[in-house]
């Protein structure tokens, strides 16, 4: 039979489990926020209010997926302050706890201004996977001590989940918009081609591109010449026009900013 110790552990680690289960993909990043910020409510006590602080582009806060009304209040005082443990989470610290606002010197204007709310204890999570920054994860208790070394444990797991979210969500826009270039930009290399009769290297050239990186070479065959008169055609002109052609083997990854840094790399 379980101990009275032993059952809060175990029911601990059950309500992680569910959290990891309902963060997986394919849930939107708005789902999994909204999911960590509640069960920080849920399973951190003397959590009174919770939300997500973002940093934006351009170094923008934004107040996002608020249990309460309190929190979007508590961001906006940091903002006025330009001070708040929030924001020092999000630049600086790992974990930001304060005990007892009445009593904390590190940000004055905003400690009296929150206590003036009622608000006595904070807990701050940076956001992070490796050296990225996304922001903070926070936790407020209208109690003095509500929060302790247990509250930073449940707290960094649940922060952990919150920047998984935050970060896949940008790598996707990033991969997006990548993608969404390159066809804008094989597109507009085809139109050249048509409408002054010129091949492939030469409307790169009146593109004035940095790197040619062929794709869907070695595909299919539907064209009356062979497969590979492209690639070899290509290959061939590059070096008398001073381009340069990006030519992985078939079927390997590349990152072509990547390819591009070693090329740098070996010509310096």
């Amino acid at each position: 039979m379980a101990s009275n110790h032993e059952r809060p552990n175990h029911e601990l680690a059950m309500r992680m489990a569910e959290l990891a289960r309902a963060t997986a993909p394919p849930r939107s990043i708005d789902e999994v926020l909204t999911g960590v910020t509640a069960a920080a409510v849920e399973m951190i006590p003397g959590t009174d209010t919770c939300g997500v602080l973002l940093i934006g582009k351009g170094g923008k806060f934004e107040s996002l997926f608020g249990t309460s009304d309190l929190i979007y209040k508590l961001d906006e005082l940091q903002e006025q302050c330009n001070e708040g443990p929030c924001v020092t989470a999000a630049v600086d610290e790992l974990i930001v706890r304060t005990d007892d606002f009445t009593h904390e010197r590190r940000w004055p204007k905003y400690s009296a201004a929150i206590a003036d709310l009622g608000v006595r204890s904070g807990l701050s999570f940076k956001l992070y996977t490796g050296a990225q920054t996304a922001g903070a994860l926070n936790l407020f208790g209208l109690q003095p001590h509500a929060f302790n070394g247990e509250s930073e444990a449940i707290g960094s797991v649940l922060a952990a989940h919150a920047a998984s979210a935050i970060l896949a969500s940008r790598h996707g826009e990033q991969l997006e918009s990548a993608l969404n270039t390159r066809d804008t930009i094989g597109q507009a290399k085809g139109v050249i081609m048509e409408r002054y009769n010129v091949d492939a290297m030469r409307a790169f050239e009146m593109l004035r591109g940095k790197a040619l990186f062929p794709v869907h070479w070695s595909t299919f065959d539907l064209a009356l010449h062979a497969w590979d008169e492209p690639a070899e055609t290509l290959v061939t002109l590059a070096p008398a026009r001073g381009a340069r052609v990006i030519t992985p083997p078939v079927g390997l990854a590349v990152e072509p900013a990547r390819f591009a840094a070693r090329a740098q790399q070996r010509r310096s």
